[in-house]
């Protein structure tokens, strides 16, 4: 922070001022020395009559005569290096100099003592003006005009002249050695060199990348052989280019650019490997070539290109150990598992081996279950779970549960979707499984429970989880879900609740929440989509029409209006602000929906005038949506 000065009376007289301001001292050192202000001590100078001096940097100390600053400028010293001296600047030199009467000498770089016969001597021997006035001290212009008025020629400015072309020089040009090379040992510049041989006769080599070290027919041989242009450069250092034009001279056919050819490797060796279970990329590279290649190896070769899926080890299983498996009711997806292989590898070993495989599960069909419905009510009220009983046979979980429904059978259930729910206990007699009395109480692992949260709503889903029973609490979540799928409140193509919609429905932890979404795809009921969610059906079901863009939905909306003529043909459509108002969107979303709706042939849009409804004639053919 700067300090304010004092505005305190100055105590010091008015002839103690004028005499320290005369001795030199400047006003700015007397107001520092007395702690005021420099303008009070200019003024109170004024009045007395004292001249002020321009503001500037020091002046010249009255120690020094004005003989001596003669002396020293007379003897060649600049006023730069006096005013060095004295710690003052060059201009209060310059002023004491010119009061003494003396002729200032124009500025410049240093002027050269004397051109004597050593600089002479030095100059014809060959030194350069640089070198020259380096060791001197002073500009080379300086020693080139001493040397200009001394009468010698100056000789032209330019790179470094050859001392003379030797027929060392010669040899080492003649036996392959390149200008550049010859120039960097003698330090000069290449031209130099070339100038100089050419006056000797010599014939120039033209310039280009390095020539190849071996002849011809070794190239060739190389080549034909089967090695690439760029091998045969690589190992010679020198372009490909020269390789191919040394061949092109030879009357060789250059082989098309392109990936690298297989080696000389037989089909079968090719064929057996991929047919043992190995990659084409593990193939590829092996053999130092393009998967592309191998591929095009095998089908050439007539074999049967594997799906892209998991990675192709063999199975380790026979075709008839899969039959007899699958015969056997179980799923494709359980024997993927248990062999670690992916579900499309199993399917296809089964259609090759000539089984018809079971339809998936499909939201309303009638897959039918080969078992009959005693068999069914026997194993549920034997204790066995629904879930246990569609794995067993390979359906979905909803129809066995369905099965069971029309046997008459009572299904509990650990909870509603929508409204009042309630649960209640079984109540058909079941005789005991092995004598024990005990078993009869296991139906499903929720026998014996009495009736929980009669009336409860979805936000106390959590109360009807019974978490220290015999079920885990993600298969009661997920009965609670496909319940919901099957009394439809959850259509086909709708989303299930994420992970953290469950968390908080139902109070559990996040690993929880994930295994229900893992029980429902096993029973088939619903599918993932990377970063998206589950979805109710299978994997390629299409999605509700409220899960699409926001902006298509907008789209459509504008079409239909468009299509139904509440805006007519030519006519302004709402502006974005007024889009964005009615919709609740951002500017984006709706620059969206119009760049649709002009790719869709719905609105034209005129630059500085707006958009507008497309006359008719430019509408889809077919009425639609606007996607």
């Amino acid at each position: 922070m700067r300090r304010r000065r004092s505005r305190q009376p100055v105590e010091i007289s008015d002839e103690e001022l004028v005499r320290r301001y005369e001795a030199g001292e400047s006003y700015i050192g007397i107001a520092e020395s007395v702690d005021t202000n420099p303008q009070r001590i200019r003024s109170r100078l004024v009045a007395a009559g004292v001249e002020i001096r321009s503001t500037g940097r020091r002046r010249v100390p009255v120690e020094i005569s004005d003989e001596e600053l003669v002396r020293r400028y007379e003897a060649g010293e600049t006023m730069a290096a006096i005013a060095g001296s004295l710690g003052v600047d060059s201009g209060r030199v310059r002023a004491g100099l010119v009061a003494a009467g003396m002729e200032i000498r124009p500025s410049g770089p240093r002027r050269l003592p004397v051109v004597t016969e050593e600089v002479v001597r030095r100059y014809e021997a060959g030194e350069s003006l640089r070198a020259i006035a380096g060791s001197l001290g002073v500009h080379r212009l300086r020693v080139r005009s001493g040397l200009a008025e001394a009468g010698l020629e100056i000789r032209p400015s330019g790179p470094r002249r050859l001392p003379v072309v030797t027929e060392e020089v010669v040899r080492r040009y003649e036996a392959g050695e390149s200008l550049r090379a010859i120039a960097g040992s003698l330090g000069v510049h290449r031209l130099r060199v070339r100038s100089g041989l050419a006056e000797a006769g010599l014939e120039i080599r033209p310039s280009g990348p390095r020539r190849l070290p071996v002849v011809t027919e070794e190239v060739v041989r190389r080549y034909e052989a089967g090695e690439s242009l760029r091998a045969i450069a690589g190992s010679l250092g020198v372009d490909a280019l020269k390789v191919r034009s040394r061949l092109v001279a030879a009357g060789v056919e250059i082989r098309a650019a392109g990936p690298r050819r297989l080696p000389v490797v037989a089909d079968e060796e090719v064929a057996n490997r991929y047919e043992a279970g190995e990659s084409m990329a593990a193939i590829a590279g092996s053999l130092g070539v393009d998967k592309v290649k191998v591929r095009s190896r095998l089908v050439a070769a007539g074999v049967r290109i594997r799906p892209k899926g998991r990675a192709g080890k063999p199975l380790g299983v026979s075709d008839e150990e899969l039959v007899r498996r699958y015969r056997g009711g179980e799923r494709i997806n359980a024997i993927a598992r248990s062999l670690g292989a992916d579900f499309g590898r199993v399917r296809s070993r089964l259609v090759a081996a000539g089984v018809e495989v079971r339809p998936a599960w499909v939201w309303g069909g009638r897959t039918p279950v080969v078992v009959a419905d005693e068999e069914l009510v026997r194993r549920y009220r034997g204790g066995e779970s629904i879930t246990a009983l569609a794995r067993s046979l390979g359906v979905g979980f909803a129809k066995v549960r369905s099965r069971l429904v029309a046997a008459g059978v009572e299904i509990w259930s650990g909870g509603g979707s929508r409204g009042r729910v309630r649960t209640t206990v079984r109540k058909t007699p079941l005789p005991p499984a092995s004598g024990l009395g005990w078993e009869s109480k296991i139906r499903d692992g929720h026998e014996g429970e009495e009736t929980m949260n009669e009336g409860s709503d979805r936000s106390g889903q959590s109360g009807l989880i019974r978490r220290r029973g015999m079920v885990p609490v993600y298969v009661q979540i997920a009965d609670v879900i496909a319940k919901r799928i099957a009394n439809g409140d959850l259509k086909l193509g709708d989303r299930v609740p994420s992970e953290k919609d469950l968390m908080e429905e139902f109070g559990v932890a996040q690993m929880t929440a994930r295994r229900v979404h893992r029980e429902l795809r096993e029973r088939e009921l619903v599918h993932t989509v990377q970063g998206e969610g589950s979805f109710v059906g299978l994997e390629g079901t299409p999605k509700a029409d409220y899960l699409r863009p926001l902006y298509v939905q907008i789209a459509d909306v504008i079409a239909k209006e468009i299509r139904a003529g509440g805006i007519a043909p030519e006519s302004p459509i709402p502006s974005e602000r007024e889009l964005m108002a009615m919709h609740g969107v951002a500017k984006a979303t709706i620059r969206q929906t119009i760049a649709l709706l002009r790719e869709a042939g719905w609105v034209i849009t005129i630059p500085y005038r707006g958009t507008f409804a497309a006359p008719r004639r430019s509408w889809p053919e077919q009425p639609g949506d606007a996607s």
